[in-house]
């Protein structure tokens, strides 16, 4: 097997992906998790699904020394496809945002789920209610409580500060600090969506 390798490439992703790229042109794709945790069975099966009819048989002693040998010839390279995992979510919630007006009281996040905190003595933020966050969470199948969402927004500079629970009147509402770079101008993306409906035939 480590004579059939051509050559290895890291897409440096969330989580990182390798392409192992054989002389014979095929390729095997892995995810991060299956050469963290090499089982004999997943190389078997990447291998039989391009070469047909030709079984590998490599036990776990051969799937640990050809990761090894892999590693040691891979070359780095920016991901082909999504950085990230989140990074459709967060394109998403800014979507979201974009239809949203903002306001400079705190009864905003009652009333549109934002409110755009300008204190004198330190840069804006601008706060949205975990009542939108949480929607297109789920709208993509995911769960509020994952803490690499948050962490995602925090590497890009997006989320400032930390959730926080507001007092308004007699109602509590929690909130996520953003930059108020997060949010885009309504116009720009009314052009791309109106880019994706003439797309569509």
């Amino acid at each position: 097997m480590i004579d059939e390798t051509a050559a290895v490439t890291i897409e440096e992703s969330d989580p990182p992906v390798y392409l192992v790229d054989l002389a014979d042109g095929g390729r095997l794709i892995f995810q991060n998790r299956e050469l963290a945790d090499p089982r004999p069975g997943t190389l078997n099966d990447r291998w039989l699904a391009t070469h047909p009819g030709d079984a590998l048989d490599a036990n776990g002693r051969d799937f640990r020394a050809i990761r090894d040998y892999w590693f040691g010839i891979a070359e780095r390279a920016e991901p082909s496809g999504a950085g990230s995992q989140w990074e459709p979510v967060a394109e998403a919630l800014q979507r979201t945002l974009s239809t949203l007006p903002t306001s400079t009281a705190r009864e905003g996040l009652l009333r549109y789920g934002l409110y755009l905190e300008e204190p004198p003595d330190g840069p804006a933020i601008l706060w949205v209610a975990s009542g939108i966050i949480e929607n297109v969470l789920r709208d993509h199948g995911r769960s509020i409580m994952d803490r690499t969402f948050p962490e995602f927004l925090r590497q890009d500079d997006a989320l400032v500060s930390g959730s926080r629970r507001f007092r308004i009147g007699d109602l509590r509402c929690r909130a996520w600090g953003f930059d108020p770079g997060f949010r885009p101008d309504n116009a720009g993306i009314s052009i791309f969506e109106n880019l994706i409906e003439e797309a569509r035939p």
